[in-house]
């Protein structure tokens, strides 16, 4: 519409989840990670009240699942290393959280499911081999992926009116093969 400013703002900090303090008992992250999404939780409150009505979300999902300092809260009775499945329901607890912040401000929320990530610097790659010899194999992404995939269904599952999940997969890989 006429008079409406339009567009797409990014805002990504290197290693840092989309996640601040209102999960910081469940997914530790440095100072800098957690000053950096203080400030865009602000800037994006100052952006609804301009009129922005959603944000996307976007992170390396996988790798929150597999390897980030996720910690049980302190009220949590079971010890040990965390399971796949306590992993999956930490971090649909954590970024649960976060959608809901964003949900009470009346944003609706995309969230990127994971992509793969290439078994070899593509370029590089592509100088010397075949397209096929420098792809990944979509098996073994959609392994990786799939603890990821659950936590974000949950989550879109338990906010149905404002969640949205967009999956390139399909886009990006063929049945067998994802391509350099």
């Amino acid at each position: 519409a006429e008079g409406h400013a339009r567009g797409i703002i990014q805002r990504s900090f290197s290693s840092c989840r989309p996640v601040g303090s209102e999960a910081e008992d469940i997914l530790r992250q440095g100072a800098a990670c957690m000053e950096f999404n203080e400030l865009v939780k602000s800037e994006i409150a100052d952006l609804r009240a301009k009129g922005m009505k959603g944000v996307v979300l976007s992170s390396m999902w996988s790798a929150v699942v597999q390897n980030d300092p996720l910690q049980r809260p302190s009220s949590a009775s079971a010890e040990g290393p965390l399971t796949v499945a306590e992993k999956v329901d930490l971090t649909s607890q954590a970024l649960g959280r976060v959608v809901a912040g964003l949900e009470a401000q009346g944003l609706r929320i995309l969230i990127i499911a994971p992509t793969h990530i290439m078994p070899r610097l593509v370029p590089q790659c592509l100088a010397r081999h075949s397209v096929e010899d420098c792809s990944g194999l979509r098996e073994p992404l959609e392994m990786l992926r799939e603890p990821a995939m659950q936590a974000l269904r949950k989550v879109a599952s338990a906010h149905p009116d404002t969640v949205r999940i967009w999956d390139p997969i399909d886009q990006l890989c063929d049945s067998r093969l994802c391509l350099a």
